[in-house]
C-alpha cells in the first residue's frame, strides 16, 4: 500500500539547504542528497530528486512496479521529495513521472547507481599512469543492472562542480551534476536512456564558483 510522505520530515527539507543548493546549481555531492537515502535516527528511508517541468513524481518498486510513495512537490522548479513509512534499507526503484497534458513517464534515477569506477581505474587516473583513459573518459554506452545508458566523466581536478548538459536534459546545468572523486580529480556520471546520437557537454565552475564556458 502506498505511503504518505512524513510531514515533518518534509517541512523540514523545504526550506532546507539540500533544496536551496539544487535550485542554484550549487550541490557539492549530489549523490549524497538525491536518490534514496536512509533519514534520521529511525532510519526513515527519504527520496529526493529535481525533475524539472514535473507535475507529481511518485516512488515505484522496480520489481513488478508497485507505487510505494508520492513525493511532495517542494518547489514549483521541479523539486519533490517524500519519505517512505514502512522501510528501512535503499531498494531498486523507478520514478513515475506525471508532465503537463497527461503525459506520464517511468524512468531510472541516475542517482540511485553507484560508481562506475574501480579502485584501481581510480587509482591509475590519480597517478597519470591509466594507458586506456581514452576508454573512461568522455561519453560510453555502458549496461549496468540490466539498464542501457551512458556514462560520463572528465577529469576537472580545480573545479568546484561538474554538471553534464546535452539535448536529453534541456541543457539545465541543475539535472545531471556529476559525483567527484577528489582524490584523482575525475567526475562521473551514468545516465540511463541517453541515445547514442545525443549532444552533450561538460558544464563547470571554478574553484572560484564562476561559471566557466561548457566543453
Amino acid at each position: 500500500m502506498e505511503q504518505p510522505p512524513h510531514k515533518s520530515d518534509i517541512a523540514e527539507e523545504q526550506s532546507s539547504k539540500a533544496l536551496l543548493a539544487t535550485l542554484r546549481g550549487e550541490e557539492k555531492d549530489p549523490f549524497a542528497l538525491r536518490g534514496m537515502h536512509n533519514q534520521g535516527p529511525g532510519g526513515v528511508l527519504l527520496v529526493r530528486c529535481f525533475i524539472p517541468g514535473a507535475d507529481a513524481v511518485a516512488v515505484l518498486e522496480r520489481e513488478g512496479g508497485r507505487c510505494v510513495a508520492r513525493l511532495d512537490r517542494l518547489h514549483d522548479e521541479g523539486y519533490f521529495a517524500g519519505t517512505l513509512g514502512r522501510r528501512k534499507a535503499p531498494f531498486p526503484y523507478l520514478l513515475r513521472v506525471d508532465r503537463p497534458g497527461g503525459r506520464r513517464d517511468v524512468i531510472e534515477d541516475p542517482y540511485r547507481f553507484g560508481s562506475t569506477f574501480g579502485s584501481l581505474d581510480l587509482h591509475l587516473l590519480a597517478q597519470g599512469d591509466h594507458l586506456r583513459s581514452y576508454e573512461k573518459l568522455g561519453a560510453h554506452r555502458l549496461l549496468i543492472d540490466g539498464v542501457t545508458g551512458v556514462r560520463f566523466a572528465v577529469w576537472a581536478p580545480n573545479a568546484r562542480q561538474v554538471s553534464v548538459v546535452g539535448d536529453f536534459n534541456g541543457w539545465d546545468t541543475r539535472v545531471h551534476p556529476l559525483r567527484h572523486h577528489p582524490d584523482c580529480g575525475v567526475w562521473e556520471i551514468f545516465v540511463p536512456g541517453v541515445a547514442p546520437e545525443s549532444l552533450y557537454k561538460f558544464a563547470l565552475f571554478g574553484a572560484d564558483g564562476r561559471r566557466l564556458p561548457a566543453k
